[in-house]
């Protein structure tokens, strides 16, 4: 029998401890910010992005998963 695996994407915000926990996998989405493109992090991320996010002229765009 094969085995469940549990998927979602990078706005469930899961911690990196809840995801071990869990078993889940996750798929980020990519945020495209002032010409750079990167995947959206875990929530200990947020406050470098919160940061960028104040000192930006221009709001940031995301793409779903592929």
């Amino acid at each position: 029998m094969n085995a469940i695996q549990i998927v979602t994407d990078s706005t469930a915000a899961f911690t990196r401890q809840e995801i071990a926990e869990l078993k889940l996998e996750i798929v980020p989405l990519s945020i495209h910010f002032e010409g750079d493109v990167f995947d959206e992090g875990l929530p200990e991320t947020y406050p470098d992005f919160y940061k960028r996010l104040m000192q930006s002229k221009s709001i940031p765009t995301t793409s779903q998963p592929a």
